[in-house]
């Protein structure tokens, strides 16, 4: 075997080791685009961006459920049809869009979205919510490699718009082409990563009959991911309507503290196929959530200590937070990182009560930061206290069973 063949092989039976170091790589970018926008749009424009992509990333969340059961699926048999998932992707998405393309009164529109164009925002629903089919194929067969080539050509057509159109100065309506770009260029990258991985895709994803078991379980996984996708989005959203230019500094503590929740996600992409292949009653997943609630204290002073002088550099002074409110961020989403490990585990063992409890925290959230203060810093402490004590739920939640649904349920 020739060195060159005998290092190939060595990268690809570690993807699962390198996927995640390799993401960062797509993280270095993301920030370097933040961090440009960041210095080129006014504050209150800033926060309308990150809520408009934290919105974005809501509605797309019935993808991403689509992705995780396409992946368990293939996980447990590589050749298994998948059209009656590509059909419920469009059947959950649309109602989702519905919405924006209707006269709806002007008390229930979002200012931002209405400055991007709301027929713009619901085709760039749709486009994300079809990623999820191909990336879920790739992630399912294991093909990590191409899972982050496909998504780093996102971040790459985003950073290089961004720097195109508005270079120097932009709106709000401007920079939203770099996001446009991001998400086509996704998707494009994603159907020839999976043509490339396989050329029977075609014949699989033709629709098929959808059973009733198979409904139940995406309504299942899809209302838990759009319940992860709220926890991920509402306190962003929320920021960019009531915050006004505070909103540009709650948007650059969050996105800075979202590194735990990007690094936790790229994790959980490695472990669905291997917690889908193992049964396990989960009985460590208490003692964990605590230690890793005991250990963010610590991180979080650390972190902040060390971000907001950085932040200080990078960006204006109107969107650099206080060094509490960085605190509380990271704390709050070091929370919301186990949460997207907890759910993975949950999805990928078929248990049942996972999206009720996300469901029902994402109502406490939206109601804390509605009832209360509308300040950055509360938003913050809100959405930790929420965060971890949902954590804290989902780790001793329905982890005692020793039975696990019927792989049945994803037999087409």
């Amino acid at each position: 075997m020739s060195p060159l063949s005998h290092a190939r092989g060595w990268l690809l039976r570690r993807q699962e080791v390198l996927y995640p170091a390799l993401d960062g790589v797509s993280f270095v970018l993301l920030y370097v685009y933040l961090v440009l926008a960041g210095n080129w749009v006014d504050a209150s424009a800033f926060g309308q961006l990150n809520s408009l992509t934290a919105l974005l990333t809501f509605l797309a969340a019935a993808g991403a459920a689509i992705q995780f059961i396409v992946a368990r699926r293939l996980a447990r048999d590589v050749s298994t049809p998948l059209g009656d998932l590509w059909v419920l992707d469009a059947a959950l998405t649309l109602p989702l869009v519905l919405p924006f393309l209707l006269p709806l009164p002007e008390a229930w529109r979002l200012s931002a979205v209405d400055t991007v164009g709301p027929v713009s925002f619901a085709a760039l629903v749709l486009v994300a919510a079809q990623i999820g089919v191909f990336r879920g194929v790739l992630q399912g067969r294991q093909r990590f490699f191409a899972l982050w080539a496909s998504q780093l050509a996102g971040h790459v057509a985003r950073l290089a718009v961004l720097v195109a159109v508005a270079a120097g100065g932009a709106t709000l309506a401007t920079v939203w082409w770099s996001v446009i770009a991001a998400e086509v260029a996704h998707l494009v990258a994603v159907v020839i990563a999976c043509q490339s991985a396989g050329g029977d895709l075609w014949t699989r994803i033709r629709p098929i009959p959808v059973r009733r078991d198979v409904v139940v379980d995406v309504l299942r996984v899809c209302a838990a991911q759009l319940a992860v996708a709220g926890l991920l989005s509402v306190d962003l959203i929320l920021a960019g309507e009531n915050l006004g230019a505070e909103s540009g500094a709650f948007a650059t503590a969050n996105r800075f503290g979202r590194v735990f929740c990007f690094l936790s996600a790229s994790v959980a992409v490695v472990l669905l196929p291997r917690f889908a292949r193992q049964q396990s009653a989960g009985r460590g997943l208490g003692t964990l959530t605590l230690g890793a609630a005991a250990v963010s204290v610590p991180v979080s002073l650390v972190g902040a200590v060390v971000l907001v002088p950085l932040m200080r550099w990078m960006f204006p002074d109107a969107v650099v937070p206080s060094t509490a409110l960085t605190v509380w961020e990271l704390g709050a989403n070091l929370g919301l990182a186990v949460i997207q490990v907890l759910v993975t585990w949950h999805v990928a063992q078929s248990r049942r009560w996972y999206a009720v409890i996300v469901g029902l925290a994402g109502v406490v959230l939206v109601a804390a930061l509605q009832l209360g203060p509308a300040t950055p810093l509360y938003y913050a402490q809100a959405s930790l206290v929420v965060f971890w004590m949902t954590a804290l739920v989902l780790s001793r939640a329905d982890v005692t069973t020793d039975t696990v649904e019927s792989e049945a349920i994803d037999a087409p």
